[in-house]
């Protein structure tokens, strides 16, 4: 086990967690549909604050009875486990707190993409995707197609 001690003197080391806590509070509000962001993410978060992402993931989901409510979203997602679904709604969640666009772009075509051609399935926001969609039609193997928005973030990984 490694131990260390770290000095955080502007104070981004505490606020980026807060950040992170943050954004499960804003996720469980979005998954269930609450009025407000849910104080038990953020309660829930700083059990594990420095764990990894799955780690803290599962603990969420384990803690807060998340299972039931994302299981349905894994397919959508492109997840194989339900804290991935999780991971996934949080990471949007805290970059769209400083107004950044989150936007996934899964890639199929196998080693043949390039000569019979690509396809690039986008999730994330529609508004952000209309912003970008320029690049993607520029990437794109061919003239409109080749590409997609395929729904919130993450089932562009998909």
């Amino acid at each position: 086990m490694i131990k260390a001690m770290l000095f955080d003197m502007d104070g981004t080391l505490v606020q980026n967690e807060k950040l992170k806590a943050l954004s499960v509070a804003l996720a469980v509000q979005q998954l269930r549909g609450l009025p407000e962001p849910d104080p038990r993410g953020i309660e829930a978060y700083r059990d594990m604050v420095g764990g990894s992402r799955e780690a803290v993931s599962r603990h969420i989901v384990d803690l807060l009875e998340l299972e039931a409510d994302l299981r349905p979203l894994m397919t959508e997602y492109g997840a194989t486990e339900t804290w991935e679904v999780l991971g996934t709604m949080r990471r949007a969640e805290k970059l769209a707190g400083h107004g950044i666009g989150f936007l996934e772009v899964g890639t199929s075509g196998g080693v043949w993409g390039l000569a019979e051609g690509y396809s690039l399935m986008i999730g994330g926001d529609p508004e952000n995707f209309r912003r970008l969609e320029p690049i993607f039609q520029t990437l794109a193997p061919g003239e409109a197609q080749g590409y997609g928005h395929v729904g919130p973030a993450g089932p562009g990984t998909s």
